[in-house]
């Protein structure tokens, strides 16, 4: 629930490049450690990152919120909920529209 702290721990037992699977959002919904910290994990880029909670249990819009998380490169996946193969599919072309020249366009639709 901590990445940036995880992260500290993972460098201080000499574990490179993890991937880390994080609460990522505009709004630090569950970001334990505060924005900043993750902003400063995020421009570091010392491990893969995987956002989750990209939509903070809904108190974002899908536009904005993907836009905020698509916009950091060094977010290599997102993991996301919807309520039907519509809402994935729709999801899933956002993301694309929004990572055209990253490795994020690259996952598979639903």
């Amino acid at each position: 629930m901590n990445a940036p702290m995880l992260m500290r721990t993972l460098d201080k037992v000499g574990i490179k490049n993890p991937i880390i699977c994080a609460n990522i959002n505009k709004i630090g919904f569950r970001m334990c450690g505060g924005m900043q910290a993750y902003d400063e994990l995020i421009r570091k880029h010392q491990c893969r990152l995987i956002a989750m909670s990209v939509f903070a249990s809904g108190a974002l819009p899908p536009q904005e919120a993907l836009e905020y998380v698509c916009a950091h490169p060094q977010i290599e996946s997102i993991v996301f909920g919807a309520s039907s193969r519509k809402n994935i599919s729709q999801t899933k072309q956002l993301i694309d529209r929004l990572t055209s020249d990253n490795e994020l366009s690259s996952l598979p639709a639903a």
